[in-house]
């Protein structure tokens, strides 16, 4: 009979330890106007092919000479030259302001006084060289051939 008791409490401290209760939910107090989202799991990005430079046909870097592609000759730019001493250039699609102005100074050995880049309908780029008052842009575009 011993045996049997000790096994009848055995087993009722085995159903204590695994009985499970009814558990009651705990229920976050929100006490802030904005509400957060949690923040979930981000997965890298796995690209299908490998994406480089040499993928996008860019020059290796800037030189002055792949800054700088050819002195535009139209009316307009004629007029500009006239009236605003700015010389009318097409330029990289990535170069920036900076580069078309150093670029500038370095091959004809002018400091522009500003420039101001402008890119076309047709994705091709413009950069409108102002010159100081020092240098006429009428008599340096004769001398570059222009006119």
């Amino acid at each position: 009979m011993s045996n049997k008791a000790a096994q009848v409490q055995q087993a009722s401290k085995v159903a204590k330890s695994t009985k499970k209760r009814a558990i009651r939910r705990q229920y976050q107090v929100r006490d802030k106007l904005r509400f957060f989202r949690p923040r979930t799991l981000k997965v890298l990005s796995k690209p299908k092919y490998q994406r480089s430079t040499a993928s996008l046909k860019l020059p290796a870097k800037f030189d002055k000479f792949s800054v700088l592609i050819n002195p535009i000759n139209t009316e307009k730019a004629n007029k500009n030259m006239t009236e605003r001493n700015t010389l009318v250039f097409k330029i990289h699609p990535r170069s920036n302001k900076i580069q078309v102005k150093r670029a500038f100074s370095q091959i004809y050995n002018v400091k522009p006084r500003a420039v101001n880049t402008l890119v076309t309908p047709q994705g091709t780029k413009k950069a409108y060289i102002r010159l100081r008052p020092e240098d006429d842009a009428v008599s340096f575009a004769s001398k570059l051939g222009m006119i």
